[in-house]
């Protein structure tokens, strides 16, 4: 009798513990139809002795790796010059990757500055470096130096173009600030302001300007005519080394530069994390670092290769084990979800070899469900998370995610609306958050006094600044001599206007000083820079605000001299500019950790954002065909096969439940009234099909237009007054003087629109 059959006839009797002996016979059975690969080194010993050898010498260590498994372990003692380590989802790539660095600095001696170690995101940097610190304990006080290589690829590129002294060629210095895209487009409509330039479709620069430099086109969209956009090309390439400032994509761009030309002090290993992301530019930065003696050890997982339309290409790995002679190893063990929501993604994989082994109990087959609707659906989820909070079950631990970030709207409509605590999965921006931007200028000035663009930031700042915007002050930055600073334009400018802000001149002064009487005194808490720059009195005393405010610099405050004391082979005013260069590469504050919050509420999440995470509960929304995949990606096997793997990457952020909810009657265009067809490749033993009823929708909608009358007076913020001339049973239609007749849905209707009481 076979295992599985044994399963099916002892399924009453099932329990966590004989399924971990049933999952290790179906590990045995694919380990042995595995070893037929001669492209997967398998591991033929459980080096106990050398873990052995470890614990003699450093007990501690000696249990770092001897928690490990086998093919763990295999990854990081197999000695190979270059290894692909293709990590399975769930299989602790991370913790691998990790006891690869100690393995190399602690067992092989391997200086840490001889390391470049090269992530994805910024979380995945600070774990690392955090681990190593944590490890070291007392001892950890001087490496954040020898960790300087230990970072995403732009901030590594970043730290490689500062110390390299072929920077100055390149027409910067070192201590060069970042600007991100946002600031970029203010630099640049900046540039066509000063130099009278003719430029269509102002508001698409950036787009405008990395099609340019992939394919040098000028002409964009229904243009008929070239415009002045290379004219603004050379002059912002010209600008930027005026007032030694980068965009993104510099970073990368001039480090390969810089590399190709020049000698890098090539390190002893490069060590990279989900390295099935990696685009043409950043696959060149690895060769540009790499010495001939350099090894490579990569992690990744070629079925969470999502992001073609970054330049990441789907066989990748193959691609540079030819290139790279290098071994391959696996681990094939997913510590994360239950068999069933295992057995049912892998179903998705369009190479399904079984090469994922489950390593935890079977669980609930996946809850595929029939809502009428977007509507209804949000209102089901609605229920089920008021459900989740009567039984106390923590909703940080669940996920809502979408294909899209329009259909998250609804959601969080409703939501807003029931008082359901959530937590949108976007990154930290901080042109979300007034008071930060405006600090971040004020920072950027007192390090960099001529840099126009702050600089005319602080005073035309809307919540924060000195006067509206003002042509006359921009071009009288264009028109000053060399020997005159960005900031000294802006003094002498307000000083001169009729009424002119007091508080605003004191704050210029205060930076003009900042250098030389503040960062360098010994005295540098919050308050004390609150009351150097005369910040207190620009941050609206007299406005209930106004606390919020000085807590939100303080919190900013603290987290830069947290950075900065890390940094202490640098001067103070050196390590400011690479904390304030990290702020903007992070486009956040918290630039030391993420400080964990609990009771911030359900995340809701695209698929492309949750990809890392995981939650004991996962919902997919509107799962429909259209929407995965989307209809413009239904030409094309790439495309299809990223499409298979994105709902892939969803289903297997769920431990032990997860649930897909599909529309009868879908809202979005060119989505069909039926679930994904990805769907019919899943087992009917995995799922568990269910429909809600439409009375639930029904009931909901009725909630709200109950609210609502015909010939009731509306307030909308960009359309003004108008009249209510229809309700439908999914939409409210307004009638505006200024616009016409408009429509919104009735599950926005309460955030769109005020009722105005007669």
């Amino acid at each position: 009798m076979s295992y599985k059959h044994l399963r099916s006839k002892l399924k009453s009797s099932n329990t966590n513990k004989l399924d971990q002996i049933f999952n290790a016979f179906e590990a045995e059975g694919r380990a042995l139809k595995e070893q037929n690969n001669p492209n997967i080194h398998h591991p033929t010993s459980d080096y106990n002795q050398e873990i052995d050898d470890i614990k003699r010498l450093d007990h501690k260590l000696g249990l770092t790796f001897e928690r490990l498994n086998q093919h763990q372990r295999h990854a990081v003692f197999y000695p190979s010059k270059n290894t692909i380590l293709s990590a399975m989802v769930g299989s602790g790539k991370t913790t691998v990757l990790i006891a690869k660095v100690f393995y190399l600095h602690f067992v092989k001696n391997i200086p840490f500055d001889k390391m470049v170690v090269l992530t994805f995101t910024n979380k995945a940097a600070r774990e690392i470096k955090e681990r190593i610190t944590s490890y070291l304990g007392d001892k950890a006080t001087q490496i954040n130096e020898q960790l300087r290589y230990f970072g995403t690829f732009h901030s590594i590129a970043r730290q490689i173009l500062n110390e390299h002294p072929y920077l100055i060629d390149l027409g910067f210095k070192p201590g060069f600030q970042v600007m991100d895209e946002q600031e970029k487009q203010e630099f640049l409509e900046r540039l066509i302001i000063q130099n009278n330039l003719s430029i269509k479709y102002i508001n698409q620069l950036n787009k405008r300007w990395k099609k340019y430099n992939e394919t040098n086109e000028i002409i964009m969209g229904n243009m008929k005519s070239e415009d002045d956009f290379e004219e603004l090309v050379n002059l912002a390439e010209k600008e930027k080394r005026t007032i030694n400032s980068m965009d993104f994509d510099d970073l990368i761009g001039l480090c390969n530069k810089t590399l190709s030309q020049n000698l890098f002090n090539a390190p002893d290993w490069i060590i990279i994390d989900e390295f099935q992301d990696c685009n043409e530019d950043q696959l060149s930065l690895i060769e540009n670092i790499k010495g001939v003696d350099s090894s490579l050890f990569v992690v990744g997982d070629q079925n969470q290769s999502i992001y073609g339309w970054r330049g990441s290409k789907e066989n990748l790995f193959q691609e540079v084990q030819l290139k790279w002679n290098a071994t391959w190893l696996e681990l094939p063990q997913n510590y994360r979800s239950t068999e069933n929501i295992l057995s049912a993604a892998e179903s998705l994989l369009y190479d399904n070899n079984g090469s994922l082994i489950a390593t935890r109990h079977t669980g609930q087959p996946i809850d595929l469900i029939r809502h009428f609707d977007d509507q209804q659906e949000a209102f089901y989820l609605k229920e089920q998370l008021q459900t989740s909070q009567k039984e106390n079950v923590s909703l940080d631990n669940i996920a809502i995610l979408f294909r899209t970030h329009q259909q998250i709207k609804i959601v969080e409509t409703i939501f807003k609306q029931s008082n359901i605590p959530y937590q949108l999965g976007k990154k930290d921006d901080l042109h979300d958050k007034p008071i930060l931007v405006f600090f971040l200028k004020v920072l950027k000035v007192c390090i960099n006094p001529n840099d126009d663009d702050a600089s005319l930031g602080l005073i035309f700042d809307p919540t924060f600044g000195a006067m509206k915007h003002n042509k006359s002050i921009i071009q009288a930055l264009n028109n000053r001599d060399q020997n005159t600073t960005a900031l000294n334009v802006i003094f002498q400018q307000i000083s001169k206007r009729k009424n002119p802000s007091v508080e605003h001149i004191t704050l210029l002064q205060q930076i003009d000083k900042f250098t030389k009487e503040f960062i360098n005194s010994s005295k540098t808490n919050i308050n004390e820079l609150l009351d150097f720059l005369n910040l207190r009195n620009i941050l609206k005393p007299t406005s209930i605000h106004h606390q919020d405010y000085v807590t939100a610099i303080s919190h900013a405050w603290e987290q830069l001299l947290i950075f900065m004391k890390a940094q202490s082979w640098l001067d103070s005013i050196s390590a400011l500019k690479v904390a304030v260069g990290q702020v903007v590469l992070e486009s956040s504050f918290y630039i030391n950790g993420r400080i964990k919050e609990k009771g911030n509420g359900v995340h809701l999440l695209t698929i492309h954002a949750s990809k890392g995470l995981e939650f004991d509960r996962v919902y997919i929304a509107g799962a429909n065909t259209g929407i995965i995949p989307l209809s413009q990606h239904q030409k094309g096997s790439q495309n299809l096969k990223e499409e298979k793997r994105l709902l892939f990457v969803a289903m297997t952020r769920g431990k032990n439940n997860v649930e897909i909810g599909w529309h009868s009657q879908p809202s979005t265009r060119n989505t069909e009234a039926e679930p994904s067809y990805f769907l019919n490749v899943i087992p009917d033993s995995l799922l568990n099909r269910k429909t809600t009823g439409d009375q639930k929708k029904t009931t909901a909608n009725n909630q709200i237009s109950d609210e609502w009358q015909i010939g009731d007076s509306v307030r909308h913020k960009k359309y003004g007054t108008g009249v209510i001339s229809e309700i439908t049973e999914t939409e409210l239609i307004c009638s505006f003087k200024s616009v016409g007749e408009k429509s919104f849905s009735m599950a926005f209707a309460k955030v769109l629109l005020v009722k105005i009481e007669s």
